[in-house]
């Protein structure tokens, strides 16, 4: 399920708690066991439905802790490899400036040769 769906299930089906839970539980409950103690009135009614919305919020509560620890996690792993990414990056500019550097000196030192030898024209 995405969280998209997961969220609007959580919600519609706490609303439906509320609303049908407190009517559709009393007719139920009278139904079967005639008439009901007064403290299962009150677990079947209002006070049920407002146990129900704090148990989704905890759970919910709970999820979006996960969520955010998953995601920290993952932040964490991707400055890692920006970091050995970035210390790579470094390492290969540092080599590729000293070949460029020697590649200057050999071609200093082939012009110096080649500017000695005789016959060469200026």
């Amino acid at each position: 399920m995405t969280p998209h769906i997961e969220t609007f299930a959580a919600g519609f089906s706490t609303i439906l708690a509320g609303i049908a839970g407190s009517k559709l539980g009393t007719i139920l409950a009278n139904a079967m066991a005639g008439n009901m103690p007064e403290w299962m009135q009150w677990l079947l009614g209002p006070f049920g439905a407002l146990i129900g919305v704090l148990l989704a919020l905890v759970w919910m509560t709970k999820r979006l802790s996960a969520s955010e620890a998953r995601e920290e996690e993952r932040r964490k792993e991707r400055e890692a490899d920006r970091r050995a990414t970035q210390d790579t990056l470094i390492t290969l500019v540092r080599g590729t400036n000293s070949v460029a550097t020697a590649a200057t000196e050999i071609m200093r030192d082939v012009r110096k040769t080649i500017e000695k030898c005789p016959g060469h024209d200026k």
